[in-house]
């Protein structure tokens, strides 16, 4: 992917910080570029196609805001009893979708997430 990095990037896409006694691992990875108009958009994809990859590979992210979350929705993360249980929570908490709009691609309860799956990656 180092082609589609624009100048004055830099890509820092993984490394171990942690053995757990359990057998498990830490993971660390990230993408750092300047935050000026003409790379943002970039910068954004690349983000989003890291946090797919991580998704489609087993990964739980540690940090759920609204970009992270729409990756995990665009990797296709969820079961559809998990997308209805989170659904039905969601209208009982917050029955007109105003706490974190546009957190995993969701601003009503009729919205279809699926429509924001990537899979052509």
């Amino acid at each position: 992917h180092n082609k589609t990095y624009p100048p004055g990037t830099m890509a820092i896409w993984a490394g171990v910080i942690a053995f757990m006694p359990n057998g498990n691992c830490i993971f660390v990875g990230g993408f750092n570029a300047d935050n000026v108009e003409e790379k943002r958009q970039l910068s954004m994809d690349l983000w989003h196609k890291k946090i797919r990859y991580q998704v489609r590979y087993g990964a739980a992210h540690y940090w759920l805001g609204e970009s992270i979350s729409q990756s995990i929705t665009e990797a296709g993360a969820f079961t559809p009893d998990f997308v209805k249980f989170f659904k039905d929570m969601k209208r009982a908490v917050d029955p007109n979708f105003l706490l974190s709009p546009n957190k995993w691609h969701l601003h009503s309860y009729d919205d279809d997430i699926t429509q924001h799956y990537v899979s052509d990656e």
